[in-house]
């Protein structure tokens, strides 16, 4: 009995042990992580003049321990004042159109701040603002470009644009109706046309002779015009507007279409044989007939007005005041010089086979001048010059030609 006792007491302390560590106190929980929140500044871009309420852009940010739902954004301040708003989907929309413009407002700035519990997070957004077509178009609904004809290339320009109205920016270009398309395109066309600018360009003056040129709409008293349509486009080739062009050929007045090119217009006697050809031997130049052409381009010239005698004395007579009065250069050269030049006065004068002139030198020999008659021989593919003197019993209408150098360099 006394056994069992023991045992009890024994197990009576062991159970009050137990109980005293099943009081001990309980951990502290770990606290909740604190959330974390960016907000994005990336900009915006817009056309100018958008609709009330257009949809700018969405705003983007990033959180962590937390819910997205949980996030709350708001405008702070902006500038200009009012031009935007928040909806419900965190989107930034258009609150004042009128502010949407360009020239007044090429950009807005807009704070923002987004939180979560007890975290903000701020950004500024800047809306860019694109320039669109306010206006564009021409500012005359015509316009006339007088050119005088065989005009040196490229010396006539203009620009259409400079008869126009536009923005910085705006995207256009140009086309042009059937009326013109003979002058501006095609392989016989006389201008370049820029279709991105507007710049007319004269290319070519081989084509723009007044006698010659053909295709133009209405014809007046030294004048040729051609009249179309050029039409103004946007970037995708719709039409914004039109202008009726003249363009016009005036008529300079010269002895022929060379003196017009060379003498009226200010060619050098090298741009006149591009475009006429080596051969330029009897066209009119300063007040003569060409004969001859150097190698440095100075031209030997023959008056296409003959001083007349009808008895051999008068004749010589003629020649020698002629020849000492100095008359803008003009003289009765030697026999030398005539013989060279033969070729190119024979050519100048004589047309048909059989046709002669007669040529009358200064004194070369001390006592009389030499006189020789040129008589035109034609071929099949060329001609000849026969020369033969002239006696001084020789009567008849005797011309004497003087001759001149010009553009010596």
């Amino acid at each position: 009995m006394k056994k069992f006792r023991i045992v009890l007491f024994f197990l009576s302390l062991l159970l009050i042990q137990l109980g005293c560590d099943d009081d001990s106190p309980e951990p502290e929980p770990e606290p909740e992580p604190t959330p974390e929140l960016t907000l994005d500044s990336s900009g915006f871009v817009i056309n100018e003049n958008p609709e009330q309420g257009a949809v700018i852009g969405e705003l983007s940010f990033e959180v962590e321990n937390a819910e997205l739902s949980d996030v709350s954004i708001s405008i702070t301040s902006q500038t200009p004042e009012g031009a935007v708003t928040l909806n419900d989907n965190n989107e930034l929309v258009v609150n004042d159109a009128t502010i949407f413009d360009f020239e007044t407002n090429p950009s807005i700035s807009v704070e923002l701040e987004a939180t979560v519990e007890e975290v903000s997070a701020t950004a500024t957004i800047d809306i860019t603002i694109n320039n669109i077509a306010d206006y564009v178009g021409f500012d005359v609904e015509a316009h006339t470009y007088t050119i005088d004809e065989n005009t040196l290339p490229n010396a006539f320009t203009a620009t259409l644009k400079d008869l126009m109205t536009v923005e910085p920016g705006i995207e256009f270009s140009f086309d042009f109706d059937e009326n013109l398309g003979s002058l501006f395109k095609g392989n016989d066309a006389i201008f370049f046309f820029n279709a991105s600018n507007g710049q007319i360009a004269l290319t070519g003056s081989g084509g723009w002779d007044f006698e010659e040129i053909t295709g133009f709409t209405s014809e007046e008293e030294g004048l040729k015009t051609w009249t179309g349509t050029v039409f103004l486009l946007d970037s995708e080739d719709e039409e914004l507007g039109q202008i009726t062009l003249n363009i016009q050929i005036s008529d300079v007045e010269g002895e022929n279409e060379f003196d017009e090119r060379v003498n009226q217009q200010g060619q050098t006697i090298a741009e006149a044989k591009d475009f006429l050809g080596i051969d330029i031997l009897g066209n009119r130049y300063k007040g003569g007939l060409i004969v001859h052409v150097n190698l440095d381009n100075s031209v030997l010239l023959v008056a296409p007005d003959a001083i007349r005698a009808s008895t051999y004395e008068d004749l010589v007579a003629s020649v020698a005041n002629y020849t000492s009065d100095g008359t803008d250069g003009w003289y009765i050269g030697n026999y030398n010089q005539y013989v060279a030049l033969s070729t190119g006065m024979a050519k100048s004068f004589l047309e048909e086979d059989g046709d002669q002139d007669t040529i009358v030198t200064a004194n070369a020999n001390g006592e009389r001048g030499v006189y020789f008659r040129y008589t035109l021989v034609l071929g099949p593919n060329s001609y000849a010059v026969q020369r033969s003197g002239l006696a001084a019993a020789f009567s008849g209408s005797i011309p004497a030609r003087p001759i001149t150098l010009v553009d010596e360099q």
